[in-house]
């Protein structure tokens, strides 16, 4: 995982000297770069892969176990230049729009902002045209989709049933939705990461930003983080900012009780 992720163009510019946003430099954005969820990355990666991926997911599961972050990998696999794959380059036009927030083929709701029926209603018909930007695919992701009203989930039931071929819907939830939308959608839950896999992480990327990290302070983390991989990068983020003006070795030394995280 260390060498992909130093070679990856996918990563962004390494944070190394400054340990800048942690989460967002290492935030998967292949499959292979995924801690845990290993049936759920072999199932994906199938489907990517092999061109039979289900036109509609629900992605269910703690917060912060990677469920928006396997989904931009997908809208990501399914427009590549290389692809569909569940690899993308992260190289062409396609997945940098996806990687930059700024793709015409790739559109994510909060579903929180998006909650109404009439909402909804405005967008299905363009959902059925084909992308501005020429892409294969068009994808559409409702992040936190539990916060659409009933009468908002009713509205998807139609456009989940009979979907095109170039359209794909990705709902992320923490809770649980209609059962007719549910029934309508291949569904994987996100697990909270062993302490382990937490472990591995932790370990990987303070080699990477030239840390050396105190081996029970490591595993305080992994007990605070609770097996979510976004967890446990910030409370490192968070000791290293608490311990760079005292320590020019860089050793995140025991300040973890003073680290208050929300949820």
């Amino acid at each position: 995982m260390r060498e992909r992720w130093r070679r990856s163009p996918c990563q962004p510019e390494s944070s190394q000297t400054g340990h800048g946003d942690l989460p967002q430099t290492y935030r998967p954005r292949r499959i292979s770069e995924i801690y845990g969820q290993d049936e759920i990355k072999k199932a994906i990666a199938y489907g990517l892969n092999t061109g039979t991926l289900a036109h509609a997911l629900l992605l269910q599961g703690l917060s912060g176990t990677g469920k928006t972050t396997m989904a931009r990998i997908v809208a990501m696999g399914l427009n590549c230049e290389k692809g569909p794959t569940s690899e993308p380059c992260c190289e062409c036009d396609s997945c940098k729009a996806v990687m930059n927030g700024n793709s015409f083929a790739f559109e994510e709701f909060d579903a929180a902002h998006l909650s109404g029926v009439d909402s909804i209603r405005k967008k299905r018909q363009d959902w059925l045209c084909a992308s501005m930007g020429g892409e294969r695919n068009r994808i559409v992701l409702f992040d936190e989709c539990h916060r659409l009203s009933d009468e908002a989930q009713a509205a998807l039931l139609k456009p989940t049933e009979d979907v095109p071929d170039q359209l794909y819907f990705i709902f992320c939830t923490t809770k649980n939705i209609l059962d007719t939308l549910e029934n309508r959608c291949m569904q994987f839950r996100f697990n909270a990461l062993s302490n382990d896999e937490i472990r591995r992480l932790l370990f990987d990327v303070s080699i990477l930003e030239n840390l050396k990290v105190d081996p029970a302070d490591l595993e305080g983390m992994i007990a605070q983080a609770k097996g979510m991989p976004r967890k446990a990068l910030v409370l490192l983020q968070e000791a290293i900012h608490k311990t760079r003006q005292h320590d020019d070795n860089q050793k995140v030394v025991p300040l973890l009780d003073k680290v208050v995280l929300g949820d």
